[in-house]
Parts: C-alpha cells; sequence; structure tokens
C-alpha cells in the first residue's frame, strides 16, 4: 500500500521545494523534454506545411495566367485593334493584376517570401530602359541582377541619358514585342524554390500524421488522445492564422523570418490553449459519467 510522506522544506535556494504530500512507492508518469518537442514541432509544422503547399498551387495556377497573356496580347496586335506602345501597357498592367490577385491567395508566410523577393511589378518605364538596354548591350545580361538593377533604376530616375529614346524605331519595336512576351514568363529561379517549399511541406504533413497517429497507437486512452490530437492541431492552425492575420502590421513588407516566427508562436499558443482546454473538458467529462442520473 503507497505511503504519502511530508515533502521537506529546504532554506536553500537552489534546492527545489515542494507543498504538501507526494506519493511514494508509485509509478508517476511526467511528460518527457522529447515528448514536450515533439508535440511543439508537430503545432507549430501543421500550418506551415497546409501554407506551403497551398502556396506552391498558387504559383502554379499564376504561371498558367500569366503564359495566357502574351497570346492573348500577341492577337490583339495582329489584328490591329491595338498599337504596340498600348499593348506593352496593357500586358504590363495584366501582369501586374494577376500577381496582385495571387499574393491576395497567398499565405502571410508565403507573402513575405515573394515581397521580399519582388515587392511591386515592375513599371512600364522601368522595362522599356531594361530591355533597350539588353538590345544595344548584348553584355548586359550577364551582369549581376543587383547591378544590372541599380543601372536602370539611375536611368529611370534620370541620373542617366534614357537609352529607349535612343533606338530606332525597328529597335524600339523589338523592345515591345520582347516585353510582351516576358509578360508570360515567371522567375524561375523563384518558381524552383517554391517547388522545394512545397516537397517541405509534404514532409511536415506526413511527419505530423505519422506522430498523430503514433501517439494515439500508444496511448492507453486512446478516445482521449484522439479528443487531445484534434484539439491540438484545430488550435495550432486558429493560432497560426491569428498569428498570420498579425504579420503585416507586426512584421511589415518583406520580412520572411519575422513572418514565420510570428506564424509558429501564434500556431504554439493555439496548439497549447487547445490542448488545456481539451484537458479540462474530458476532466469535466469524467466526473459527469460518475454522476449516475437515472
Amino acid at each position: 500500500m503507497p505511503h504519502e510522506y511530508p515533502a521537506i522544506a529546504q532554506d536553500d535556494d537552489d534546492v527545489l521545494h515542494y507543498t504538501g504530500s507526494y506519493p511514494v512507492n508509485q509509478q508517476h508518469q511526467l511528460d518527457g523534454l522529447l515528448d514536450k518537442s515533439l508535440q511543439q514541432f508537430e503545432a507549430a509544422a501543421q500550418k506551415v506545411a497546409i501554407d506551403l503547399i497551398h502556396d506552391a498551387q498558387t504559383r502554379q495556377e499564376y504561371m498558367r495566367q500569366i503564359s495566357e497573356i502574351p497570346k492573348l496580347v500577341r492577337a490583339e496586335v495582329a489584328s490591329g485593334h491595338v498599337g504596340l506602345e498600348e499593348a506593352v501597357r496593357f500586358a504590363q498592367t495584366m501582369r501586374n493584376q494577376v500577381m496582385k490577385e495571387a499574393r491576395a491567395a497567398t499565405s502571410a508566410g508565403g507573402l513575405a517570401l515573394a515581397e521580399r523577393h519582388k515587392k511591386e511589378g515592375l513599371t512600364e518605364r522601368f522595362l522599356l530602359e531594361r530591355y533597350s538596354v539588353f538590345e544595344t548591350d548584348p553584355n548586359a545580361r550577364r551582369m549581376p541582377a543587383d547591378e544590372l538593377k541599380a543601372y536602370i533604376n539611375e536611368i529611370v530616375e534620370g541620373r542617366r541619358p534614357s537609352v529607349f529614346r535612343q533606338l530606332t524605331m525597328e529597335q524600339r519595336a523589338k523592345v515591345y514585342y520582347a516585353i510582351i512576351d516576358a509578360s508570360g514568363r515567371d522567375s524561375v529561379k523563384f518558381t524552383n524554390f517554391c517547388v522545394k517549399f512545397a516537397a517541405v511541406g509534404k514532409v511536415f504533413t506526413a511527419m505530423t500524421a505519422i506522430l498523430a497517429v503514433h501517439a494515439v497507437a500508444t496511448a492507453k486512452d486512446k478516445v482521449y488522445e484522439v479528443n487531445r490530437q484534434a484539439a491540438i492541431f484545430g488550435g495550432s492552425l486558429l493560432g497560426s492564422a491569428l498569428g498570420g492575420a498579425a504579420v503585416s502590421t507586426v512584421c511589415g513588407p518583406g520580412a520572411p523570418v519575422c513572418a514565420f516566427v510570428l506564424i509558429a508562436a501564434g500556431g504554439l499558443a493555439g496548439a497549447h490553449l487547445a490542448e488545456k482546454g481539451n484537458e479540462l473538458y474530458q476532466a469535466e467529462l469524467r466526473e459527469f459519467m460518475k454522476w449516475q442520473i437515472r
């Protein structure tokens, strides 16, 4: 039969104190550090995994829509409905609109990454000068991206003479068509980046599913564990969603690290509160089941 001994108080600040009595000669189940770490990983990974997969699908739809722009614009030019200058303006407007709609459907973390890559769509003037430089200087395409962008911005801001204005009519036509065709091309580097993140999202999904199934399979009270896992999952999604909603206010544009930290923190907080709420509910339910109401 187990005995209880009172905890001995110590004056030493380095000693852990217990108040009341603690049963001995019994086995006590304590949550291990590894179990807690796995639970926190599961809670943080769920929302991130869903967002990564969703953002990759949004990127695919974005690529499909912009690929139709050059076909439509070239058809309008060929039919004589619009001139080349107007066609360039129309193509770029459509491209920026599609990008805006795609970003509206992107998660907070994915949006921060996209804004870090490119905060907003390129202007018509920037594109005219950029492709004019390509037309007159074949070596310009081999310039580092940041250096080329800075060089074009100096032209746009008037610190360097316009290259476009020095072109012949034939060269300008080539520039116009180059811009129209470019409106249907995506950034290969960024698209590959999104594909890799989608793969990471699928791995996270599989890992969280395995952890949840293992927790249920090894639990003594499987019904309780199923409810607990459902609470963690729902709380994590809700907390991450609330954290994502605060990204633009707290982090600002183009801050992916801050965005993912805020989303993960929201997921952890939501999962913790939901788990505690489920524990309280289960305790009340067990107490209620003891009542023999007839």
